[in-house]
């Protein structure tokens, strides 16, 4: 995993962040929040949990409609853009490795995924996952889905949900990141705890093709967005 964020924080640092778009949330974001727990009168605020968050527009996004957001990050420079982007005052606590706001409605963590003490920071009610997970080679995929499983807490499992976003290609040109993802490694991943359901898959387009080496190379590319409950 270190060699993932060395290679991150180099592209920070040469301002290569192409896959951010400043301001604008995932379209699958926007049509499927419906199907994240949803916040309640009165009640405590539902905790999303964002892997490799960096500074992604999808934070603000939905700390606006109540949530809870927890991040990890493995790039501090990605965190510092993320709080001077969208006007927000993070404190950092060096003891805990986590930067947040003074209402800890959203925190960070900053360090390596791998290693952070998730426990301490769920249960979660919801996670989504729009790049971490492809970002990850596949012998991590394992290790980091136990990661995410150790923040699920007792509460509320019948109401937990996982959005996860992943581009489906030929497994020969996933080499560099986002490294392809099919319903076989979905099924062998998934599919012992948690219910599969997709909710859409679409071609990706040309135009995004360009943007990376892998999938370019490859004679086609979907873009797949999964929902997962848990078993009962």
């Amino acid at each position: 995993m270190e060699s993932e964020i060395q290679r991150y924080k180099y592209l920070y640092e040469k301002k290569r962040t192409g896959w951010h778009r400043p301001g604008v949330v995932n379209d699958f974001l926007l049509r499927y929040t419906h199907f994240l727990p949803q916040n309640l009168s009165g009640s405590k605020p539902k905790t999303i949990f964002l892997p490799l968050c960096g500074k992604s527009s999808d934070i603000p996004y939905l700390m606006k409609l109540g949530y809870r957001v927890f991040g990890v990050e493995g790039v501090l420079q990605a965190v510092k853009e993320l709080a001077l982007e969208n006007s927000l005052e993070l404190n950092y606590d060096e003891k805990e490795s986590i930067y947040a706001t003074r209402d800890k409605l959203l925190i960070v963590y900053v360090g390596d995924i791998l290693k952070c003490p998730i426990e301490k920071w769920g249960p979660f009610d919801a996670v989504w996952d729009r790049g971490s997970f492809s970002v990850l080679p596949e012998m991590l995929r394992p290790e980091y889905l136990q990661v995410i499983r150790r923040g699920i807490g007792v509460e509320g499992r019948d109401g937990f949900r996982y959005l996860l976003e992943v581009y489906d290609y030929e497994k020969r040109f996933s080499q560099m990141p986002p490294r392809a993802t099919n319903r076989e490694d979905i099924d062998e991943l998934f599919g012992t705890w948690a219910n599969i359901q997709v909710l859409e898959s679409v071609p990706v387009s040309q135009q995004f093709l360009q943007h990376f080496t892998a999938l370019s190379a490859s004679s086609s590319c979907s873009q797949t967005i999964y929902l997962f409950s848990l078993m009962s």
